[in-house]
């Protein structure tokens, strides 16, 4: 099965990719409306699907494009604008939420789980946490307290 007519390449179908690229591109941003009923999206995917499909019939039927020269630019078209439609979403995501601001950032406000808190000058260190010797500091003749 060749897959040029006459001195062109057939696949996949230009004016099929082209019509679905728009397609597709207007219905996501169609679906992400959220003042919108979804009976009005509803409406506009399927009037974009129908023009989507009346291209790709009446180049098949015309003689100009076989099957599946149009059904590879519907999967060639849907796969490359959903792709796109999901970095720019990633992206903008990005772009609003760009975290912390690095200028803000102090140094002294460590997290107490990852490193001890710095002693200021002239602070007293802090006693321990418990007065009782562990096992090995008693069986080692350890008394709390005597340094």
């Amino acid at each position: 099965m060749g897959r040029t007519r006459g001195d062109e390449l057939a696949f996949p179908s230009g004016h099929t990719t082209s019509v679905t690229s728009l397609a597709v591109a207007v219905a996501v941003l169609a679906l992400g409306l959220p003042g919108v009923s979804r009976a009005w999206r509803a409406l506009v995917v399927l009037a974009l699907t129908g023009v989507v499909t009346a291209v790709a019939v009446s180049l098949v039927a015309r003689d100009h494009h076989d099957a599946t020269d149009t059904l590879g630019a519907i999967g060639v078209a849907l796969a490359v604008v959903l792709a796109a439609a999901l970095v720019v979403d990633a992206w903008a995501d990005v772009v609003a939420d760009p975290g912390p601001d690095p200028r803000s950032f102090d140094p002294r406000e460590r997290p107490t789980d990852v490193l001890p808190r710095a002693q200021a000058p002239g602070d007293q260190p802090r006693a321990a946490a418990s007065s009782r010797a562990s096992s090995s500091e008693a069986a080692a003749g350890f008394e709390p307290g005597s340094g």
